[in-house]
């Protein structure tokens, strides 16, 4: 069971940019998340 982490939830892609596809993104740890669209 997940716990509740501050950075993690705050740090997830923003739903409203419709042309970023949150699914491209990749959690890199320290609640950092990574745009690996452009590269895959």
């Amino acid at each position: 069971m997940l716990m509740f982490d501050y950075d993690r939830d705050i740090m997830q892609p923003p739903e409203e940019r419709e042309e970023l596809d949150p699914s491209q993104y990749i959690y890199v740890g320290c609640g950092q998340y990574r745009y690996v669209g452009d590269e895959v």
